[in-house]
């Protein structure tokens, strides 16, 4: 089971906090529990197929956001000769594949640590497809990387607007809510050793 697939068992979205998920959890395993299905031969393997589920979700949202951005749900790509079963009604062919290029390039450049040009490609995105949700969890992923960067470089200013323009981007990500409070807290520590 993936991580795609655990997000849609337990019908969260990805960044979902801890909290979420273990609520989600106690509501499904009331449900789906052996015991509250005595009659169901195949009750016990779901049930463990939910427990494998909800401990890969914790395990995925206790880490750094830095790994998260490969949990992001991203359009599934499939080989240019096989049909697409369901293509996207927003975007079209061109589009869907352009967002997957960019993908595994923000990737590849967060992984080098290489944030301006990030940033560009990014924004360029962004700038393409101003109302895709993926796109922007994106765009706030990258400004924070930049934003912590910054901090690490000691500017702290600079980091602020990034950090700001961060939660701009994505304001419903609670993670990504979460590590900017964190590096904001972190700001205000260096400031008060100067």
């Amino acid at each position: 089971m993936n991580l795609e697939q655990c997000y849609q068992l337990f019908n969260l979205q990805p960044g979902a906090t801890s909290d979420e998920i273990r609520g989600a959890y106690r509501k499904l395993a009331r449900v789906m529990h052996p015991d509250v299905n005595p009659e169901d031969l195949k009750a016990h393997d779901r049930f463990v197929t939910l427990n494998q589920a909800y401990q890969l979700l914790l395990e995925t949202s206790e880490r750094p956001l830095e790994y998260q951005i490969s949990a992001v749900r991203v359009p599934k790509r499939t080989p240019e000769k096989s049909p697409v079963a369901k293509p996207s009604p927003t975007l079209s062919r061109h589009d869907a594949d352009l967002k997957w290029q960019t993908y595994q390039k923000l990737q590849e450049l967060l992984r080098n640590r290489e944030f301006v040009k990030t940033i560009a490609l990014v924004d360029g995105l962004a700038q393409r497809m101003e109302s895709d949700q993926d796109v922007k969890q994106w765009q706030g992923i990258v400004y924070y990387f930049f934003g912590q960067h910054l901090i690490d470089r000691d500017q702290l200013d600079k980091a602020r607007i990034y950090l700001k323009k961060a939660l701009k981007a994505d304001p419903n990500n609670s993670q990504l809510v979460q590590q900017v409070k964190h590096e904001h807290r972190r700001i205000e520590q260096i400031m008060a050793r100067l």
